[in-house]
């Protein structure tokens, strides 16, 4: 009985870990883009620059979380002819995105937080 009452311990305890720690199979490799400047918009820098820390986050079907603290984004999604086909802005407190299902195919996802460099890497939905 008693050894009965801890293999159930151990296999919770286990299980409790796992839940918090799952194994990211579909973690996004993020690549990083300069922003051009616009007319009124921010200067290019002399000085090095440091770019923020790079967001981690997955992507499983159309359903981006993220695995860390972020920054307030623009979430922008181009299609392959560079035309925008989604935009929403995604608030440092939201850790979920679900991005439309009627969306399929290849696309760029861009992530801005309004700096002079923005995060991107190529999806598939």
């Amino acid at each position: 009985m008693k050894r009965s009452f801890i293999s159930l311990l151990l296999c919770v305890i286990s299980l409790h870990v796992f839940c918090q720690n799952p194994p990211s199979t579909n973690g996004i490799e993020w690549e990083v883009g300069r922003t051009q400047p616009l007319s009124g918009g921010k200067p290019v820098p002399k000085s090095p620059e440091q770019i923020p820390e790079t967001p981690e986050a997955t992507l499983e079907g159309n359903v981006l979380t993220f695995i860390s603290s972020h920054d307030d984004y623009t979430l922008t999604l181009i299609d392959e002819d560079d035309e925008v086909v989604y935009e929403v802005m995604v608030p440092s407190t939201v850790s979920v995105v679900v991005l439309p299902a009627t969306l399929t195919g290849d696309y760029e996802l861009q992530l801005d937080y309004g700096g002079n460099f923005y995060f991107y890497c190529d999806i598939n939905l």
